[in-house]
């Protein structure tokens, strides 16, 4: 499988994984693989193999943010990109978004019927905070006002007040492709 879905690079980086972490590790290159592959369709792009695509860490963001970026390989050309994703046992959910728009941050979570607010409040800081470097600050994030699915999210920056990310939640069933679930995705 990995030979059909990643390069030479990518192969040689799943290598030095711990192996507890490999499958975690994969979930997260497919998902964000198909992230951007659904953005580039989306944006009149023809065709795209997995392994056209190399998934990186941001190299302005670090591994300590999360956030990934991708390059094209086999002469394929590729817009500048981030990428966040959440895995949640066996299943990962990833979004991608151009660069010079705020950067992307998602979270996932098993979701039980009756759970309550908390859960999604979690999940909501969670998706937030994903797009803050927790190098440059660990102040925490903080809910001002909710409306249904949508969330309002206070968000460190540096030294300043921060900024607000707006929030969405939603929950996924089985029937949408998950395996488990039903699931609990928050996305900036």
């Amino acid at each position: 499988m990995l030979r059909g879905q990643f390069g030479t690079p990518e192969r040689a980086e799943y290598d030095t994984v711990a192996p507890r972490q490999r499958r975690r590790w994969l979930l997260a290159r497919l998902a964000a693989k198909d992230a951007v592959r659904r953005l580039m369709w989306d944006g009149g792009a023809g065709p795209i193999f997995p392994a056209e695509l190399e998934i990186r860490h941001a190299h302005d963001r670090g591994p300590a943010s999360g956030l990934l970026t991708v390059v094209g390989r086999h002469g394929r050309q590729v817009p500048d990109l981030r990428i966040a994703v959440g895995v949640a046992g066996v299943t990962a959910v990833a979004i991608a978004r151009p660069a010079d728009r705020p950067a992307p941050g998602i979270a996932i979570t098993e979701y039980r019927a009756g759970s309550d607010r908390s859960i999604a409040e979690e999940l909501a800081l969670a998706a937030a905070m994903s797009t803050v470097d927790p190098v440059v600050s660990e102040a925490p994030a903080r809910v001002l006002a909710t409306e249904g699915s949508l969330w309002a999210v206070r968000v460190p920056e540096g030294s300043g007040p921060g900024r607000t990310r707006q929030v969405r939640t939603a929950v996924l069933d089985q029937a949408e492709g998950l395996d488990g679930g039903p699931w609990l995705v928050a996305w900036t």
